[in-house]
């Protein structure tokens, strides 16, 4: 037990079995609601989240990143947007590394909205952990590099832009 003096950090509020049972809604390619309910738990999740939920918030990043690049839904896209957006701001520098698989998945999408996602998920990181992204050039450049090639000029634009 902690002295009285310490402060103790509050257990993670989500559970392993809320983060498999948002990827299987997800992956429901005929049911356009779950996939949106799924985006907008996602977002529930990160606007509710404290450091000690960010390994879920890690893990669910890919999914809000595919979703966010939907094929068939403009509504599941808007929501995986969302999502994207409210995860990005929740990462620490210590989420850079465990969270570049998820954007390269992005960066590998047939769908450009996912790309894009990806993308502003790497400049929100550049933008408050400079330092955290520097150590991971290595691995972060040729990705990159394959990205700046898209055959869409705004993925083109953007990927230079973060390339900078």
């Amino acid at each position: 037990m902690a002295p009285s003096k310490c402060n103790v950090p509050a257990a993670a509020k989500v559970t392993p079995a809320d983060v498999e049972g948002i990827k299987t809604e997800a992956a429901k390619k005929k049911d356009e609601d779950a996939r949106k309910a799924a985006a907008e738990k996602i977002t529930e999740i990160a606007n509710a989240a404290s450091f000690a939920e960010e390994p879920y918030l890690i893990d669910l990043l890919e999914v809000a990143i595919t979703l966010a690049g939907d094929n068939k839904s403009s509504n599941v896209r808007a929501a995986g947007d969302a999502a994207v957006t409210a995860i990005a701001p929740k990462l620490s520098e210590f989420a850079v590394r465990p969270a570049l698989r998820a954007i390269f998945v992005g960066f590998q999408s047939q769908f450009w909205q996912s790309t894009m996602a990806a993308l502003r998920v790497l400049d929100a990181f550049v933008d408050r952990n400079r330092k955290a992204v520097a150590a991971n050039l290595p691995e972060i450049i040729p990705e990159l590099a394959q990205v700046m090639v898209h055959m869409r000029s705004e993925v083109k634009e953007a990927s230079t832009a973060s390339m900078a």
